[in-house]
């Protein structure tokens, strides 16, 4: 199947997505990204959200990798490691450009928001983590054989194979989720940094790492990296329910339900935390 990684999805990727379009909005709503679109938040507390995003990628790049390992085609392996390289530019770009440092003692709402982050990012890492330990092991049983004694050795090395195909594709669900939100906030923030208008006057004075922040995903390459990501979604979707004849709004479901907006929720609580909601 050919893998278009130039137009967003409109397949299965798409209709995950709309499973949990109410989420976005509540995103987009948080007082964090209030204040970094106006260029007034504090910069204590931006230096904590994106050093506990920091934290969080180094799970997010070993899963991509684990992935790129589950992959069977040059083209699967080429957006998941484009992927990869995209988070270590992201990382020069944003999170070794973020203002001020650790230049003074954390107090009151970035204090606050810092251990809330801390709580979150460990659930979340082990929610991707979880997923990567199951296809760690399907991998491992389909590539090992059947056990001696466990029935048919055909069926059973069959059923092995399916069982990490549908965990490759799981814990790629779990992972879509960063990618989508992160450049549709990108779409949606662009205009303050171009627009004129008297509702984005504070626009130009914006510290610049805030600039640099919207200005890396609302950009071409992580847009593109994104739609790569979904394009993958959707031919694993295709060729698991091609190959082994299952349903495939059963399959959409289980991901929607079981993977994406669990995943989806925990960007929720990330942005709620920084903005030091409950």
């Amino acid at each position: 199947m050919y893998l278009d990684t130039t137009e967003p999805s409109t397949g299965h990727s798409r209709r995950l997505w709309l499973h949990s379009a109410g989420q976005f909005d509540r995103v987009l709503q948080t007082p964090f990204l209030r204040s970094l679109s106006e260029g007034t938040l504090d910069r204590h507390l931006f230096t904590v959200f994106v050093e506990s995003d920091r934290e969080f990628l180094l799970s997010y790049v070993r899963c991509l990798n684990l992935l790129a390992y589950a992959s069977d085609e040059w083209d699967e392996c080429r957006v998941l490691q484009e992927l990869v390289a995209g988070i270590f530019a992201e990382l020069e770009a944003v999170h070794d450009a973020r203002p001020g440092g650790r230049d003074v003692a954390l107090a009151g709402a970035a204090l606050q928001a810092e251990t809330s982050l801390r709580e979150v990012v460990r659930d979340y890492r082990a929610c991707i983590e979880a997923g990567a330990a199951t296809l760690a092991r399907d991998m491992w049983a389909a590539q090992v054989g059947p056990v001696a004694g466990a029935g048919s050795p055909r069926s059973s090395h069959t059923a092995a194979v399916y069982a990490s195909r549908r965990a490759r594709l799981f814990l790629l669900a779990l992972l879509l989720p960063c990618m989508a939100l992160y450049a549709r906030i990108g779409t949606a923030l662009q205009p303050r940094l171009t627009s004129t208008s008297t509702t984005a006057a504070k626009a130009p004075s914006m510290p610049p790492a805030y600039r640099d922040w919207i200005a890396t995903y609302a950009g071409d390459a992580f847009q593109l990296r994104a739609w790569g990501m979904e394009a993958l979604l959707d031919k694993w979707v295709e060729s698991l329910c091609t190959e082994y004849e299952q349903d495939v709004h059963q399959v959409d479901e289980w991901l929607a339900c079981d993977a994406y907006a669990v995943a989806l929720d925990h960007e929720v609580r990330l942005f709620a935390a920084a903005s030091h909601e409950t």
